[in-house]
């Protein structure tokens, strides 16, 4: 089960069975960091107390990558910087780098399908590499296995993985070039770019290194070739899997956003494979007061009640409108919450619901209120078994017939 698992240390990679395709990678990520120049050799600075340096250090970062239905797709390494070892006004000082909201995502995708517009997902390999530093020294530990021997450290000359700035420094150089190319960026979301096509007007949105271009198929494949001169582009096709999120998109035809692969994982990280489905994620009345029915309040970290609902949070941004009063609910007690709260209430499965509703003289011709109830017992899904519709006498009244008990 350990080769199934990301390896946390270069030794744990390459004493795994798949310690020749870990080696291939670390090359194949190495290499291009040497040929792009990203760093030159440099005795290793002193620091002084007027100049203090910082020499950071790096680490491969291994992962297996999986495809939708969780097979092993391919091995990935990465070199990345220790950033969090960073001091302020040393070697960093300015680290915001926006990216784009996911409601303007959906905006984006739905204005695609309305208009019968294509949506391209595209990838930069080595984003984070192309940004030039500028304003500060940068100071790196040769990479564990690529060491030459000697006592020199790296001089960064551009960005790269971990740093506090490489998202900044690469969200600029982006920046640019489609000024270059003739886009805009949108007022009320910075992750955001358009700009008026052949036919249509092509929309960009901006997460990082990944982008969805919504617009006709050739300006797209025009854009993606002048992007070539920024950063080597990956062409992932038509958008299918974007932030977690699972898209199935056909130009004016369908477009679903699901986040099924994200529950799944959900339910097995908290013990919850086996809970039934429910028809509400609030029962109506349900206790939320963590004072109610004399519980203690607690503050136990091995219940996950905060990890829960910061789990849930993300799930409501994107797909679930229908969780976002649970969410808020349950994050009123992140600091004093019950074992109520925090231990699932597991549902049997089956629920029976009753609904009644009556009118103020409803029959035109007696004047006569009416009454109907309807009851409900569902599973996973809903089966409407009694239903009943009748005339209220005026010596019996509206209210009794909805508050008594009916027979079976």
């Amino acid at each position: 089960m350990s080769d199934l698992l990301n390896p946390t240390t270069v030794q744990e990679a390459f004493q795994s069975e798949h310690a020749l395709d870990w080696k291939r990678d670390m090359d194949a990520e190495y290499e291009p960091l040497i040929r792009n120049k990203t760093w030159v050799l440099v005795p290793r600075p002193k620091s002084t107390r007027s100049k203090p340096v910082n020499v950071l250090r790096c680490r491969s970062v291994l992962a297996i990558k999986r495809n939708k239905k969780g097979m092993i797709e391919r091995h990935k390494a990465r070199l990345a910087v220790k950033g969090f070892r960073q001091k302020n006004g040393i070697d960093y000082f300015e680290t915001y780098s926006p990216v784009v909201r996911i409601e303007s995502v959906r905006l984006i995708l739905i204005l695609a399908l309305l208009l019968g517009l294509d949506a391209r997902q595209i990838d930069f390999i080595t984003a984070f590499l192309n940004g030039v530093l500028t304003g500060v020294e940068i100071y790196m530990e040769q990479l564990e296995g690529y060491e030459d021997d000697t006592d020199q450290t790296c001089l960064l000359l551009k960005g790269l993985y971990g740093l506090k700035q490489a998202s900044g420094i690469w969200n600029q150089t982006l920046h640019k070039h489609f000024l270059k190319l003739g886009f805009e960026k949108c007022t009320f979301d910075a992750g955001i770019y358009y700009k008026k096509g052949d036919k249509n007007i092509i929309y960009v949105t901006v997460y990082a290194d990944d982008l969805v271009i919504v617009g006709e198929t050739d300006d797209i494949n025009n854009l993606v070739k002048e992007l070539g001169a920024t950063s080597p582009p990956k062409d992932l096709g038509r958008v299918r899997f974007l932030l977690g999120m699972e898209i199935n998109f056909e130009p004016g035809k369908m477009l679903c956003i699901s986040l099924t692969a994200y529950v799944d994982r959900l339910l097995e990280k908290f013990g919850l494979t086996d809970a039934k489905p429910v028809r509400s994620p609030q029962m109506q009345n349900e206790p939320t007061l963590p004072v109610e029915n004399n519980y203690a309040l607690i503050n136990d970290p091995k219940l996950p009640f905060r990890e829960v609902t910061g789990s849930l949070n993300y799930l409501v941004h994107c797909t679930r409108p229908d969780l976002v009063n649970v969410e808020r609910t349950l994050g009123r007690y992140g600091s004093a919450y019950t074992v109520s709260n925090a231990v699932p209430k597991r549902s049997s499965g089956v629920v029976i619901d009753a609904y009644a509703d009556a009118d103020h003289a409803g029959s035109p011709e007696t004047s006569k209120s009416m009454t109907h109830v309807q009851l409900r017992r569902y599973r996973a899904a809903e089966n409407l078994w009694l239903w009943n519709i009748r005339i209220v006498n005026k010596h019996y009244g509206v209210l009794p017939v909805m508050t008594v008990a009916h027979a079976r």
